[in-house]
C-alpha cells in the first residue's frame, strides 16, 4: 500500500510539471502580463509568491455564501500550488487577512488603508526574497448590488493576492481580466497560469528572462 501510494505521488508530481510548464501561447502572454511585479523604481519586474504557509482569517458577521466562497477559493488554490493552506481564528497565526465590510476596516494595517477605495483594495508585504509573507484583503460587500458581483469580485482579489497583482486586457473570460466579468470558476486557462507561477523551479524574485528558460 505504500508502494503504491508514493508512485501515485510521483505521478501526480510529474504530471503536475508537465500540465504547468506547457502553456499555450495565448495562456503564456496573459502570463507575462500578471505575473511580474516592479517594487520600486529602477528595479526589475519579478515573481512575487507565497513560499510559506497561508493562514487566513475572515473578519466580520460574514454570510455563508461568502464564507463557503472563500473556503472553495482555497481549496482550489492548494491543488493547484501545493501551498500549505488553512483557515485560522487566530490573529497571531493569520497572515492573509480578510475584511468584508466597514464594520470591521479596525482590524486592517494603517499601511493597507492608504490603497483602499470605494470598493475595497489590497496590500501585501515581501521579504528581500520577493517571497510574499503577509496579505490584507479588504472588500466593501455593500457596495455590491447582488451575490454574483460580490463573490466574482471576491474570487478574482483572493487569486490576485496569491502573486497575480497586475491585470490583463487581453483575456475578457479570465479571472485575471482587467475589468469585472462576475466569474465565478477556475477554469483551465487560468489553472494552468496560476500552476505555472507555482512550479517549484519557479522561485520569488526570478525575471521574465529567468522564467522564460523554464517555461519554454
Amino acid at each position: 500500500m505504500l508502494k503504491i501510494k508514493i508512485i501515485a505521488c510521483l505521478v501526480f508530481c510529474v504530471g503536475f510539471n508537465a500540465f504547468a510548464q506547457n502553456l499555450t501561447p495565448k495562456e503564456k502572454a496573459v502570463f507575462d502580463d500578471i505575473a511580474y511585479k516592479r517594487m520600486q523604481v529602477g528595479n526589475y519586474e519579478v515573481i512575487n509568491k507565497w513560499a510559506v504557509p497561508i493562514r487566513y482569517q475572515v473578519f466580520g458577521d460574514v454570510p455563508d455564501y461568502l464564507l463557503k466562497e472563500i473556503d472553495s477559493t482555497f481549496n482550489q488554490i492548494k491543488a493547484l500550488t501545493a501551498l500549505d493552506i488553512k483557515r485560522t481564528t487566530d490573529n497571531d497565526e493569520a497572515n492573509f487577512l480578510i475584511v468584508l465590510g466597514t464594520k470591521d476596516i479596525n482590524m486592517l494595517s494603517k499601511n493597507m488603508l492608504k490603497y483602499l477605495n470605494t470598493f475595497g483594495g489590497h496590500y501585501y508585504r515581501t521579504n528581500k526574497k520577493s517571497e510574499i509573507i503577509r496579505v490584507e484583503c479588504f472588500l466593501n460587500a455593500e457596495k455590491y448590488s447582488n451575490r454574483m458581483d460580490i463573490r466574482a469580485a471576491l474570487k478574482k482579489n483572493l487569486i490576485k493576492c496569491i502573486g497575480f497583482f497586475k491585470t490583463t486586457d487581453s483575456a475578457p473570460s479570465s479571472l485575471f481580466y482587467s475589468a469585472s466579468n462576475t466569474k465565478l470558476k477556475i477554469d483551465a486557462f487560468d489553472s494552468h497560469i496560476i500552476s505555472a507561477m507555482y512550479l517549484p523551479t519557479i522561485k520569488a524574485g526570478m525575471t521574465k528572462e529567468e522564467v522564460d528558460a523554464i517555461l519554454k
